[in-house]
């Protein structure tokens, strides 16, 4: 970067202040040793700045020696420096820009269940979607494709198919033997339960739905998406971008934290796939 006489700064790149610590101390440094009116100039710059920080800028520089605002006056004495450089970075402080929300990662890598534990007989791959089915082996109780993980607050998405039969996506969920699972579960259904809250093995429908409405935005024989957002006591379930549920929990026994599974439900032989299922961790 080099000055023009009149202050102006030359190819200088524009900062962002509380974006990063390194646009903090460019904006100090010119604060402290460019001569004249530069550093504002160079603040008048900046992209997205809060104009409050720029408040904090100005009246720094109010307090600095007259002779720091003629052209070619010497640099600042370092004890006088550091006397305006405290309140200037305690104004500063607390600007930050947003923390960028993390990514999708994806749960399920298209070609295997890794990551997954379930029944082999009853859970596969096929064609890039989890197939499960009670076809070639009857079941006497619900079982579940259950995460090896734990999640506490996440977004969870995730496409589905039901062929018939009753199906659902656990979350904040407790894995016991036998491909067992109990906890939230978002419900899959053919008709009157689709899009309920459902406790699994525990206090049952939690948060009941107007199946009339439900029925509206689902695509029967198709693929449907779910959005599970679990955010402290907070379950927001939305299908196909219709908001199904939104329910607080109230009571101590509802789980904070547990695996993510997949079921399929006892009864005549069915069969559900699943695809694109992704998770988006939350603070």
């Amino acid at each position: 970067m080099r000055l023009e006489p009149d202050g102006q700064a030359i190819g200088c790149n524009p900062i962002q202040v509380g974006s990063t610590p390194t646009g903090l101390f460019d904006l100090l440094g010119d604060l402290f040793a460019l001569p004249g009116q530069a550093s504002l100039r160079r603040a008048n710059s900046v992209w997205g700045a809060h104009p409050r920080e720029w408040h904090a800028v100005r009246a720094a520089r109010t307090m600095l020696p007259d002779s720091h605002h003629i052209w070619g006056a010497p640099p600042m004495p370092c004890h006088v420096r550091l006397l305006v450089l405290c309140p200037v970075v305690a104004a500063l402080a607390g600007f930050h820009a947003p923390v960028a929300a993390a990514d999708f990662q994806p749960l399920f890598d298209g070609k295997s269940l890794a990551g997954w534990q379930g029944d082999p007989e009853i859970w596969s791959v096929k064609d890039g979607q989890i197939v499960g089915s009670t076809e070639a082996k009857p079941i006497k109780k619900n079982s579940f494709l259950s995460t090896k993980k734990k999640y506490k607050n996440f977004e969870l998405k995730a496409k589905f198919k039901l062929r018939n039969g009753n199906s659902g996506i656990q979350i904040r969920s407790a894995q016991h033997p036998d491909h067992v699972v109990k906890g939230y579960q978002a419900d899959i259904a053919e008709k009157r339960y689709m899009g309920i809250l459902y406790e699994e093995g525990g206090r049952g429908i939690l948060a009941d739905v107007q199946p009339e409405e439900v029925e509206k935005h689902i695509k029967p024989g198709e693929w449907n998406e779910y959005l599970i957002t679990v955010d402290g006591p907070r379950i927001v379930q939305k299908i196909n971008g219709f908001t199904a549920v939104d329910y607080t929990e109230k009571s101590d026994v509802g789980a904070k934290e547990g695996i993510i599974a997949l079921q399929v439900h006892v009864g005549p032989a069915m069969q559900v796939m699943f695809k694109d299922v992704e998770i988006r961790e939350l603070p």
